[in-house]
């Protein structure tokens, strides 16, 4: 909860703005991650439907997934009324670091296995 709290102070680029956001810290997680949560949808698009997706991806995965195979899920893109594709458009492949870019801290990179999970424990059960 701690570095949720963190991030939302980095987010601040005044004085007021910063002593505003120390003020606003709740003690409860639920509303730590309501205000996440908020911060990543207000992103514009297509950040805030990107974060969706990385998110809808690593919550309903059955197992936690490797960085490389979420950019791959990622890449595809499917159009209404278009065939599946047949080959992966290499060309659409996000970089790591921006999948955790627009999660606002809900999401890390480990950095010896590259598995891509939620970033607090809590949150993973």
């Amino acid at each position: 909860m701690a570095a949720l709290q963190h991030d939302r102070i980095l987010v601040e680029r005044t004085a007021t703005k910063i002593t505003k956001a120390l003020q606003l810290l709740t003690s409860r997680l639920e509303d730590t991650y309501k205000d996440t949560l908020r911060r990543m949808q207000n992103q514009g698009e297509p950040d805030n439907s990107l974060g969706m997706r990385v998110l809808m991806w690593i919550s309903q995965s059955k197992r936690l997934l490797h960085v490389n195979e979420l950019r791959h899920a990622l890449a595809v893109e499917l159009e209404d009324g278009e065939d599946p594709p047949r080959s992966l458009d290499y060309g659409n492949l996000l970089p790591p670091e921006s999948l955790v870019e627009v999660c606002a801290g809900l999401v890390i990179i480990e950095t010896e296995s590259k598995i891509i999970p939620l970033s607090i424990i809590s949150i993973r059960l």
